[in-house]
């Protein structure tokens, strides 16, 4: 980009157009590449692929294989660190990830989980992506007997179900 005022003289303009040249196209030129390749003329023209082909490109191309494939950890937007898990019962299916404190959790207690409403964590520091087991507080909010929880170590107390109840 030029600045405010600056002017190109004589000489450089005509040596930017000679180094230019044959670089850009003309909107005719244009016209006629796109046309040669349109329908019966493209030599991929009504050709499918197999279902062999779909399967083998479905395989090169999905998780670590992927060429968009961040990594294994990444942060949501929540701020809570998600770990790519396919193998992972609960994980979802078109993202398999699964939140690293769940992760951590259950290879604590040498279980699975139960999905989100049952079983959640608790970070008792508040600081999200601090995944260290000391760190993690199971709760278990639909329990009767268990309609306000306090930390025991950050006092936040939680509030659960209907306190009718």
């Amino acid at each position: 980009m030029t600045k405010i005022g600056y002017k190109f003289t004589e000489e450089h303009k005509s040596n930017l157009s000679k180094a230019l040249k044959g670089f850009f196209k003309s909107p005719e030129h244009r016209k006629h590449i796109s046309e040669a390749k349109m329908g019966a003329k493209n030599p991929m023209f009504g050709t499918k692929h197999t279902e062999e082909w779909k399967e083998k490109m479905k395989e090169r191309h999905t998780g670590k294989n992927n060429p968009r494939f961040r990594g294994e950890k990444r942060k949501d937007f929540l701020g809570y660190v998600c770990v790519y898990k396919p193998e992972h019962p609960f994980a979802i299916k078109d993202k398999p990830r699964i939140y690293e404190h769940r992760l951590v959790m259950e290879q604590k207690l040498g279980r699975y989980l139960k999905p989100f409403p049952e079983e959640r964590i608790h970070h008792i520091n508040g600081i999200k992506d601090d995944n260290r087991p000391e760190n993690l507080l199971l709760i278990f909010p639909h329990q009767p007997h268990c309609l306000t929880v306090a930390c025991p170590k950050c006092d936040f107390t939680f509030a659960f179900g209907d306190k009718n109840a």
